[in-house]
């Protein structure tokens, strides 16, 4: 039996680190845009790099390497590319045989320029067909972000889990909440876990309100038994529906922070799954995110069980919440795509 099964995409980041002041004209905090002298030519002073990443891949990668036994789903494209990948987490532990092979198409890719430890996130996802297979037997399954098209295989998670009694933690991508409202209404109703960040908590909820209580009752109305909201450095809540528990963030320099919301969404799974507390599960979520935002590439800061718990009698006392402001509902979190 495996202790995970992660389903979800995975895509090739292109990360483009940009630390030259010159390069960018202006960058306007208040209203979250970045303006660039157009038409025009920079010398960027690193060179772009190149990494594994997607909500799936990085998620099963931060499970394994914890030491559950993990197999993933997904669809890559027919290059060398998307063969490495699979090659290269399988070199880790996951069990790659129910991953799929899209012959007609190249495997998922993202620009993602790196401007002061936040980023701008230009991706690119294939129109595919999901056709998910009978799942071997597994405590939990963690559902993540796919492209368009997803309905039949958000269903069929669905229906595997009431047939086989999985839990199910789902974790839910800008896209899904943004045009398909309606498929991922259906997974919520049988979900355990909901994990979502601030801005996702209140395009999904549909309720305008800075208050995280408020919004943590409105996403439970959707039927997930459990509700977490993470807030970037100003920590995490959550909900069982019957207690509101808070974990502080952090305070750490950030590198580059691609990868940093999966490795809290799918640590706090791992934890849960090891029989740890809501409460010890933030916090282990919130010590590995911290790592990932330490250097570049979604995966290459991820900790080990070990140095999870190691970190976390070091920095017990370090962590810091933060309330709900007005700026923070405010805060775009925008992955452009084509139309």
């Amino acid at each position: 039996m495996f202790d995970f099964v992660v389903i979800g995409d995975i895509i090739v980041d292109r990360i483009v680190k940009i630390t030259d002041p010159k390069i960018i004209s202006t960058i306007d905090t208040k209203e979250h845009t970045v303006m660039f002298p157009y038409p025009a030519k920079r010398q960027l002073d690193m060179a772009p790099e190149t990494h594994a990443g997607g909500n799936a891949y990085n998620a099963a990668t931060a499970i394994r390497k914890l030491g559950l036994n993990t197999a993933m789903f997904t669809v890559v494209g027919n290059d060398h590319e998307g063969s490495k990948m699979i090659e290269d987490i399988k070199a880790l532990g996951v069990d790659c045989s129910l991953v799929q092979v899209d012959g007609e198409n190249t495997t998922n890719s993202s620009v993602i320029m790196s401007i002061n430890g936040d980023r701008v996130l230009f991706s690119y996802h294939h129109k595919r067909t999901y056709t998910l297979p009978q799942l071997p037997e597994t405590k939990y399954v963690y559902l993540t972000s796919i492209g368009e098209d997803d309905a039949p295989l958000f269903h069929s998670v669905v229906e595997q889990k009431q047939k086989m009694g999985f839990k199910l933690v789902f974790s839910p991508g800008t896209l899904q909440i943004e045009e398909s409202f309606a498929d991922i209404k259906e997974v919520m109703q049988h979900t355990d876990v909901l994990i979502l960040n601030k801005q996702e908590a209140v395009s999904l909820s549909r309720l305008n309100t800075e208050s995280n209580e408020n919004l943590l009752r409105g996403l439970h109305n959707f039927g997930p038994k459990q509700v977490v909201i993470t807030r970037s450095e100003r920590g995490s809540v959550a909900s069982t529906g019957s207690e509101i528990i808070k974990q502080g963030a952090l305070q750490v320099a950030t590198v580059e922070c691609t990868g940093a919301g999966d490795a809290y969404s799918s640590t706090l799974a791992a934890a849960l799954c090891m029989n740890e507390s809501l409460q010890t599960a933030m916090s282990w979520g919130t010590i590995n995110s911290a790592s990932v935002i330490g250097t570049i590439g979604a995966t290459n800061g991820l900790l080990s069980l070990g140095e999870i718990k190691q970190q976390l009698e070091q920095k017990k006392d370090q962590f810091v919440y933060t309330e709900a402001t007005s700026s923070e509902v405010g805060v775009p979190r925008h992955s452009v795509k084509p139309e």
